[in-house]
C-alpha cells in the first residue's frame, strides 16, 4: 500500500507497506541567534490540508525570550501560530493582536527544539501533537493569506535593541544597544 512511511513526518501512515515520496515536514529554521533577528516569508495556498497552513522548526541553544512579529499583508485577516514543543506536542496559540498582525509577542521558552504552524483563522486545535493537527486541517477549512514572520530571540549573552534614553516615551529598561 503506498503512502507516506516516515514516522517523523506529518502524514505518516502506519499502514503504507511502501514510501510513495509524498511525506511532508516542516521548513528547518535551524538554531536562533542571540540578537539576530530572523525573517521568513510564506503564504498559505490551500483551504484545506498541508497547504491551509506553514510549517516551521527551529532550535534554541539556550533558554530565551523570543519575541514574535507577524505582518500579514493585508492578505492574512486572522492569523495564528501554533507552539509545539522537541516532541511535538502543543504548548500554545498565539492569536493576532490585531488584523493583520502578531505584534511584539513575547515568549519564554526553554532550550531545546520547537515548532511552528502559521495559520489563518482559528483552527480550534488546543491539545494533541503535530501530526493531530495536521491530520485535523484536512477537514477543517480555513482562508488563505501572505506574511512575514519575525522571529527574535534574547538569551542574555548578546546586545537586546531598543531605545536607552530613559527620558523617551519607548524606553526600554532592558535594552542594551
Amino acid at each position: 500500500y503506498p503512502g507516506c512511511t516516515d514516522s517523523t513526518a506529518f502524514n505518516f501512515n502506519p499502514i503504507a507497506s511502501a514510501d510513495d515520496g509524498s511525506c511532508d515536514y516542516p521548513t528547518d529554521l535551524g538554531a536562533l541567534e542571540c540578537g539576530f533577528a530572523l525573517e521568513q516569508f510564506g503564504s498559505t495556498t490551500s483551504s484545506y490540508g498541508f497547504e491551509n497552513s506553514v510549517y516551521y522548526s527551529f532550535d534554541l541553544d539556550n533558554d530565551s525570550e523570543m519575541i514574535i512579529n507577524l505582518d500579514g499583508f493585508l492578505s492574512m485577516y486572522d492569523p495564528y501560530i501554533l507552539l509545539f514543543d522537541s516532541t511535538q506536542t502543543y504548548i500554545q496559540t498565539i492569536s493576532y493582536t490585531q488584523n493583520y498582525y502578531i505584534n511584539e509577542t513575547s515568549l519564554e521558552l526553554d532550550s531545546g527544539a520547537y515548532y511552528m504552524v502559521v495559520t489563518e483563522d482559528n483552527p480550534s486545535f488546543s491539545s494533541g501533537t503535530l501530526q493531530d493537527y495536521y491530520s485535523a486541517m484536512q477537514n477543517n477549512s480555513q482562508n488563505t493569506g501572505s506574511f512575514t514572520l519575525s522571529l527574535f530571540s534574547y538569551d542574555g549573552t548578546c546586545d537586546y535593541p531598543g531605545c536607552t534614553d530613559s527620558t523617551a516615551f519607548n524606553f526600554n529598561p532592558i535594552a542594551s544597544a
